[in-house]
């Protein structure tokens, strides 16, 4: 409905999983997919989770990667 309301042509960001998106889609608009190298990622997500306290992260880098490795599973 949100996209519906925007006028023509639109573009549309979101960081849902591609397998999460109408089945349609690809028949229906123009998709570009962007995809990070997973080591910049994990490392952008360590200095987050460091930043913001509520997360309450205390370690290394190598403690880092295992939690995050731990949590996709």
């Amino acid at each position: 409905q949100v996209a519906e309301a925007h006028t023509k042509p639109r573009t549309i960001k979101t960081h849902l999983a591609f397998s999460m998106l109408p089945k349609n889609m690809l028949d229906t608009c123009k998709v570009v997919y962007v995809s990070r190298n997973p080591m910049d990622n994990v490392l952008s997500a360590m200095h987050h989770y460091k930043l913001v306290k509520s997360h309450d992260f205390v370690g290394t880098q190598d403690d880092f990667v295992d939690f995050y490795v731990e949590d996709i599973r």
